[in-house]
C-alpha cells in the first residue's frame, strides 16, 4: 500500500496565479530540494510532479498489498487512508505554491 501524490508541475495548473514557467520551474526544484517522500504514518508516499497539460493532479491511495480484514473495517481504514492523503496533499501543494510565489522576488 502506498499514497502517490501527483503535484502540478506547469503553470497551465495554476490558473489563480500569473506563474512563469520559470517561477514554476524554479518553485518544484526548491520543493524537491527540500522535500522527500516520506511515511503517512505507517504507508509510504511517493511525489509525482505532472510536467504536461491535462494530467491528473491530486493524491491516489493504491491498496494492493493490504491485508484484508472483514469488510467493515478494511472500507473504514481506506476512507480514513484516503482522508490523511487528502490532509498531507493539500499541506504539500501549499507549500509548492508559497515556493513558486517566492520565485517571484527572486531577481536575476
Amino acid at each position: 500500500m502506498k499514497v502517490i501524490h501527483y503535484f502540478p508541475a506547469h503553470r497551465c495548473y495554476f490558473d489563480d496565479y500569473s506563474f512563469t514557467k520559470e517561477q514554476v520551474d524554479q518553485g518544484v526544484s526548491v520543493f524537491k530540494f527540500l522535500f522527500k517522500p516520506g511515511m503517512i504514518g505507517e504507508i509510504p508516499e511517493e511525489f509525482v510532479f505532472v510536467t504536461e497539460p491535462g494530467g491528473y493532479v491530486g493524491e491516489v491511495t493504491d491498496t494492493s498489498g493490504m491485508e484484508e480484514a472483514d469488510k467493515e473495517t478494511t472500507e473504514r481504514w481506506k476512507k480514513f487512508t484516503a482522508e490523511f492523503a487528502r490532509s498531507a496533499y493539500e499541506r504539500h501543494l501549499e507549500e509548492l505554491i508559497k515556493f513558486i510565489k517566492a520565485a517571484r522576488n527572486v531577481k536575476k
